[in-house]
């Protein structure tokens, strides 16, 4: 559904010119005023709880926007206003969701659940925007909506399920946690997050390489393949081809992510912030390709050297917070995602501006550069190195 959604953003949005980072940015301020609120919230009142009504929220808007798209050309102002309402929900949703799993697992199973949820993320990023690209090819866009609202509902049957699945016995909450949340500091402030982050060494180096990274490889793909596919004559059909071959590449890099922690355990850190420097190369080199083919490929490497930072890095992340602060788990996974998502619709509007000034390659370059930055940054502290402080 997400894939799907983002799909038809970014190929909307691209009819605005040098404006459409400002539609792709609409999300942003509701994602970032209301992550940290969704974090508390899943805290407090339960993840699952939570995650059921802000997914039925999603489908509706999903709806109304296949609705929309029915003329095969959304007016600027109303993808935006679709993105806003999206933002909303998402800033919600998107902590509780990723809380569900504190509640399924031991806190020893969390790193090794993260990656499982990312190669199922990174399956449906690799299917989803090549199946949106031949859907708008031969039935328009419009369809690719319809066809996302109706996916939505797949999660919402599962979300509404758990309501059924107990929660196990060792190092969990209890099941009434659930469903109704609770814990000795759900109700704490919404600062608990960052609190938290800031004292750990590992966390507070590793988060800006992650957050950096996140920005500019969604630029490339939001902001840069849309735009050029189509100044050179791409079609959607070839957007939609270089964003899969993107995801393909994250599920191969987060699959590697499990050889990277038994055969580097010690060095899984050190190795992924590695990658995210490598995949900050190809950020510029898919941003200024000028053949499709290149395109392509270049964005697939992307993929593959992005892949297991997410994995190792956030899952490193949540078991350390999960074995410490259990109440405070929601909250440190919304700053991940305020870091990590929520800011990449500034990296539109930033990169849009740039471009419309100098241009796409020049503006891919720019942002390649900044994220070799902060992970050289990262490596050369001892911290991130031996997994504790230096």
């Amino acid at each position: 559904m997400e894939a799907l959604w983002l799909f038809t953003l970014g190929w909307e949005a691209s009819r605005a010119g040098s404006a459409s980072g400002l539609v792709l940015a609409a999300g942003a301020v509701p994602s970032i005023a209301f992550v940290l609120w969704g974090g508390s919230l899943a805290d407090r009142l339960g993840a699952h709880r939570v995650a059921v009504w802000t997914m039925l929220a999603r489908v509706l808007i999903l709806g109304a926007w296949a609705a929309i798209l029915v003329t095969d050309a959304a007016p600027a102002y109303l993808a935006a206003a679709v993105a806003f309402a999206t933002g909303s929900v998402a800033g919600i949703h998107d902590p509780a969701v990723s809380a569900l799993p504190r509640l399924l697992v031991p806190a020893a199973a969390l790193e090794t659940t993260t990656n499982a949820q990312r190669i199922c993320i990174r399956l449906v990023q690799t299917a989803g925007p090549s199946l949106g690209g031949l859907i708008a090819g031969w039935f328009g866009v419009g369809t690719v909506g319809v066809v996302a609202a109706a996916v939505g509902l797949l999660p919402l049957a599962g979300y509404a399920a758990l309501r059924r699945t107990p929660a196990p016995q060792i190092d969990q909450p209890s099941s009434a946690d659930l469903h109704h949340g609770g814990g000795a500091g759900s109700s704490g402030s919404l600062w608990a997050g960052f609190q938290w982050i800031r004292k750990d060494p590992v966390v507070r180096r590793t988060l800006p390489v992650q957050g950096v990274v996140n920005l500019t490889t969604a630029s490339i793909l939001m902001a840069a393949l849309p735009s050029q596919a189509r100044a050179y004559g791409w079609g959607a059909e070839t957007y939609g081809l270089a964003a899969g071959a993107f995801g393909a590449g994250m599920l191969l890099g987060s699959l590697a992510a499990f050889g990277i922690r038994s055969r580097a355990p010690r060095r899984k850190l050190a190795v992924a912030v590695s990658c995210a420097a490598l995949a900050s190369v190809m950020v510029a080199v898919t941003g200024s390709a000028v053949s499709a083919p290149l395109a392509i490929a270049a964005a697939g490497l992307m993929g593959l050297m992005i892949g297991p930072v997410g994995s190792v890095l956030t899952g490193w992340t949540m078991a350390a917070s999960a074995r410490s602060d259990p109440t405070t788990y929601g909250r440190v996974y919304a700053v991940l995602l305020l870091v990590t998502v929520a800011g990449e619709p500034l990296g539109f509007v930033i990169f849009s501006g740039l471009a419309s000034i100098t241009s796409t390659a020049t503006t891919a370059i720019i942002f390649g550069s900044a994220g070799l930055i902060v992970a050289m940054f990262a490596l050369a502290a001892r911290a991130v190195w031996v997994g504790q402080a230096g």
